[in-house]
């Protein structure tokens, strides 16, 4: 499964924060939850600032996608990044 925003649709394989309905609130669970899947974003996202800081061929992934092959090596060319970086 994979975290989102709220701006998602809650999916079998996406999880999102629960959204307070008009007028409604939410449970002290829900809140918890939300808070708890907050923290876990911001980590993510920071982890993500920091690789594209170190490696600048990541700001702009400069890769023409037109077949499956495509999309590999630019999962190899940001694995080799994430190895590299550990390495350092």
């Amino acid at each position: 499964w994979v975290w989102a925003d709220s701006a998602y649709p809650m999916e079998m394989w996406c999880v999102v924060p629960f959204k307070k309905l008009h007028g409604g609130h939410l449970t002290h669970r829900q809140n918890t939850y939300n808070r708890y899947l907050s923290k876990v974003r911001v980590r993510v996202e920071h982890a993500f600032t920091t690789l594209k800081g170190h490696f600048q061929s990541l700001q702009e992934l400069r890769l023409h996608m037109s077949k499956d092959n495509d999309l590999h090596i630019a999962a190899y060319w940001i694995t080799a990044c994430i190895i590299l970086h550990n390495m350092i």
